[in-house]
């Protein structure tokens, strides 16, 4: 699916001039792209809301990351308090 995804992404830049897309999902969606090296920037959004269960679905699909050590580094870029409700930007760190 990486593959795939990486030549869709590629011919919307190259045909189509398009370098930023705001990629809106689950974890499946959110785990292709990580998995496929192209996530630049994450939104988050957190509520003081708790739901879920011990089958929840994971927020990130894909092959995952099973260490803290091999995770990418992202740092944080803007926030802003929305209500009860934080909205932050991060933009990931290139070793």
């Amino acid at each position: 699916a990486s593959a795939r995804l990486r030549v869709a992404l590629r011919s919307l830049a190259t045909e189509k001039g398009i370098t930023n897309l705001l990629c809106e999902g689950g974890g499946r969606v959110l785990g292709s792209l990580h998995d496929a090296g192209m996530l630049d920037e994450l939104e988050v959004f957190i509520a003081p809301k708790l739901i879920g269960n011990q089958s929840a679905i994971s927020p990130l699909g894909g092959a995952g990351i099973g260490f803290v050590c091999d995770s990418a580094t992202y740092q944080l870029a803007d926030h802003e308090l929305l209500d009860q409700d934080i909205h932050a930007r991060y933009r990931r760190r290139h070793p």
